[in-house]
């Protein structure tokens, strides 16, 4: 069979084929796109419901991070602090130590008295918009909605007085006056409100929590990390690994992965469901645009045919 070397024929057929067929090529056309817009409808609202799931718990969990440790003794947080210095993994992270909670008749939600550095405050979602993080053992940031609560005026260099709890069993108390230095925008639609400390205001006052009172429920004086890795893949596995590296065995103690991470948890999405869905619209859209043209080539098969015949190849068809 001869190869049609003729371009010019070949063209000014196809450009017949698309006249006489043009009802049918825009039906076509429409039906390809409506096709590709499915798909991309499926992928852009997985991925949006994926993302707003993550930030909806982001914001229930107050944490951004990809992992945390809490309650945690003095030597336990530092040989975790070393394994994560050392892991190949982390790419930063941040650590806190938790004083106790506030007390004041006046507050109608959760309030918690702790240090943090810039990366465990950003992780909870509370950096100072004005100002900053507390340097001076008397300065203090904290949310708005506390301060409203107590009749402080939002403004650095303000004064306020603060109750927390050293520890609730022995109901040891601590009140001090603070500079406001840093304050930000409060929600209380979050599980809790901040006040962050400095850290030598944090050292001098937190209650030497043993780990056996930590074993007990009593998280006063705990330390905390939380860290983010270089990217989302595997996160258990690295969670774990840095875990065991740091000698924390027994399960509920060490890191643990941030919730908000967890996107197939028995109460979040349903992988199989998800998978499901996915292959039911690829099989929806694969029979749309099989019998499209499969009607259209049963409809010109005696012009196929003839083609053929004259020596048209397979890619010039």
């Amino acid at each position: 069979m001869v190869k049609v070397e003729n371009k010019e024929t070949l063209r000014l057929l196809t450009r017949r084929f698309m006249k006489m067929n043009r009802a049918r090529n825009v039906i076509a056309v429409i039906a390809i796109m409506l096709t590709s817009l499915l798909f991309t409808s499926l992928f852009v609202g997985s991925v949006s419901m994926i993302l707003s799931k993550r930030a909806t718990e982001i914001k229930q969990f107050m944490d951004s991070s990809h992992a945390i440790a809490q309650n945690l003794s003095e030597e336990d947080a530092k040989r975790l602090q070393q394994t994560i210095e050392q892991s190949e993994d982390v790419k930063r992270y941040g650590s806190g130590i938790f004083l106790g909670a506030g007390m004041d008749e006046r507050f109608g939600f959760s309030v918690e008295v702790r240090y943090a550095d810039e990366n465990m405050a950003e992780s909870f979602n509370c950096l100072p918009t004005t100002g900053r993080l507390p340097e001076k053992e008397n300065e203090v940031a904290l949310s708005s909605t506390i301060l409203e609560s107590l009749g402080v005026t939002p403004k650095i260099g303000e004064e306020v007085t603060l109750t927390w709890e050293v520890n609730p069993m022995l109901k040891q108390y601590k009140t001090d006056t603070f500079q406001i230095c840093g304050f930000w925008q409060g929600d209380k639609a979050v599980l809790g409100q901040m006040v962050w400390v400095s850290e030598a205001y944090a050292k001098e006052n937190r209650y030497p929590v043993t780990q056996e009172e930590l074993e007990n429920g009593i998280y006063n004086g705990g330390k905390e990390y939380s860290v983010w890795y270089k990217n989302l893949w595997n996160l258990e596995k690295k969670t774990e690994k840095i875990s065991k590296a740091a000698g924390f065995t027994r399960a509920g103690t060490g890191m643990e992965v941030n919730p908000a991470y967890n996107l197939f948890e028995e109460d979040s999405f349903s992988f199989s469901s998800l998978i499901i869905m996915i292959l039911f619209v690829i099989l929806a859209g694969y029979l749309i645009i099989y019998n499209i043209f499969n009607i259209s080539v049963k409809t010109d098969i005696r012009a196929y045919g003839l083609l053929k015949n004259v020596g048209t190849t397979g890619k010039q068809l």
